[in-house]
């Protein structure tokens, strides 16, 4: 255990504590009753019948931040390097109406003078390896002429890339700039106009993709003008959309978008409606309005940029819990936001670096944001997200686990202001072990000077507690990981983790 330990809260805003106010009443989604035939394996395991899908740690790609007018930046091309990315999201949130066109944001669907695709799209598309979710904008023109040309487009570059081309996404956060009854209307149109053109090209066979309901902006159900409870707002607004969807596009969408930031604390987890951000509420609308099985889609998740005091290492687990609530909401693709930025959530470091930052064995050190997205990504996809209580295990640790085929995966975190040191017996889980490893991630203490940004107070010190005479800051948002590799023998895992450390072992049973 640590010794002399002291908590000093600098910030106005304590551990634990959400700084975003959300509302009214909780639930939880139904779990996926399907099983499958179980390994070996101990009493204490619980199986869910959920798992990470193989599409679920993509990206997205902002035109004017990941590329130079469509060509990818040598930032993002490292950062997609690092993390071994694959599925992209392009041009991210720039494909709304925000400025110059072509240089503040981007329509992907406006041709050139001489009729073919514009060269930011092809610059883009030729320049990442993998699959790109293309989103459409719906700002970029009036609502009679909306659509004008977009099956011809459709058609054009799935013929000359459709085997990049996973989605077609209608639009992005559409309440930033319209109400529901618009933006139903809009999606309509361009669902009927993709689907033509999707027939109509040679090659490819995306999904077409529409947005769930969100009660903030120029929604139509905002508190300011709607004095309803929060859920019955949020019913009101997807009902709303879907009410402006003609049968035809209704059969032919195939999937739908959220967005997931994290607003709340971070050392109590609850998997509440309020933790899952009300999006089970959504999909529980749509699943009930569509005679079809919908695709879902997080397009951009991360802890929210202005939720500094969850930052750091407390950040570490607030991802590994967002990763563990988009499986139990059933998330068939995810991309993370933003990879690289000049944010306090990238992953990858700033946009401008040049680099991205591993240790020798090609892990991500940039961040200990990216470190902890990097082993899941690399691990997590095709797992079952497991139960598990495991003996030994201290109280207020934090723990994910997975399983797959008897490769077993768990993640705990010291959700703590204590240093701990963990003596954990893996075979009450798994009775037969063959291997056992483990990989600890710390903040590696030459990168950090104490002190962080917020959005209230400028640069501060950050949040730290005191052990062994030397203060621990734990919600500093630009220290660089630090890596410690274990090899665990007769199944006991024994480790020294400080205050929101994590730890994550890897165990395969014989």
């Amino acid at each position: 255990m640590g010794l002399g330990l002291m908590v000093f809260l600098p910030m106005v805003v304590l551990m634990g504590i959400s700084i975003a106010q959300e509302d009214d009443e909780e639930d939880t989604p139904a779990e996926d009753p399907d099983v499958r035939d179980d390994p070996p394996e101990g009493e204490e395991v619980r199986r869910t019948g959920l798992f990470v899908s193989e599409d679920m740690f993509g990206t997205n790609a902002p035109y004017t931040v990941a590329t130079d007018h469509g060509a990818p930046t040598s930032t993002f091309e490292s950062a997609v390097d690092a993390f071994g990315l694959e599925e992209f999201r392009f041009p991210s949130g720039r494909a709304e109406d925000s400025g110059v066109e072509g240089e503040d944001w981007l329509d992907v669907t406006a041709l050139t003078e001489d009729g073919a695709l514009r060269p930011e799209l092809t610059d883009f598309l030729e320049g990442v390896e993998g699959e790109v979710t293309l989103v459409i904008s719906t700002t970029n023109a009036a609502l009679e002429d909306y659509g004008e040309g977009l099956s011809d487009w459709a058609e054009m570059v799935l013929n000359e890339y459709g085997a990049k081309i996973a989605a077609f996404e209608i639009g992005n956060e559409y309440w930033a700039r319209m109400g529901e009854t618009e933006y139903g209307q809009r999606a309509s149109i361009a669902v009927g106009e993709l689907t033509e053109g999707i027939a109509a090209a040679q090659a490819g066979s995306p999904e077409i993709l529409v947005q769930m309901g969100s009660v903030y902006g120029e929604s139509e159900f905002g508190s300011d003008v709607d004095a309803r409870g929060f859920v019955d707002r949020v019913n009101a607004a997807n009902h709303t959309i879907i009410d402006q969807l003609s049968p035809e596009a209704m059969a032919h969408i195939d999937g739908v978008v959220e967005h997931y930031y994290w607003v709340r604390g971070a050392t109590s987890f609850d998997d509440t409606s309020r933790e899952y951000r009300y999006i089970n509420i959504d999909l529980a609308v749509w699943e009930d309005r569509f005679d079809h099985e919908l695709s879902f889609h997080v397009t951009e998740w991360n802890l929210r940029a202005s939720n500094t005091a969850c930052n750091g290492l407390l950040g570490m687990s607030v991802l590994v819990e967002m990763v563990e609530n988009m499986v139990e909401l059933g998330v068939d693709a995810a991309h993370v936001w933003p990879i690289v930025h000049n944010t306090t959530n990238d992953l990858g470091g700033p946009a401008d670096d040049g680099h991205v930052d591993t240790d020798t064995q090609g892990r991500v050190t940039e961040t200990l944001r990216g470190a902890v997205f990097d082993l899941m990504s690399d691990v997590l996809p095709g797992m079952e997200l497991i139960e598990v209580d495991i003996p030994g295990a201290p109280d207020g640790f934090q723990v994910a686990a997975f399983e797959r085929n008897g490769e077993f995966v768990f993640f705990l975190t010291n959700a703590s202001l204590e240093q701990v040191d963990l003596d954990l017996d893996l075979t009450a889980i798994i009775p037969e072990i063959e291997v056992a490893t483990g990989v600890q991630i710390g903040m590696d203490a030459r990168s950090s000077d104490g002190t962080h940004w917020t959005p209230r107070h400028g640069r501060i010190e950050a949040d730290y507690v005191e052990i062994n005479g030397a203060r621990h800051h734990y919600n500093e948002h630009d220290v660089q990981a630090v890596y410690t590799d274990y090899a665990f023998a007769d199944g006991r895992a024994q480790a020294s983790l400080l205050p929101f450390e994590l730890l994550m072992i890897q165990a395969t049973a014989a």
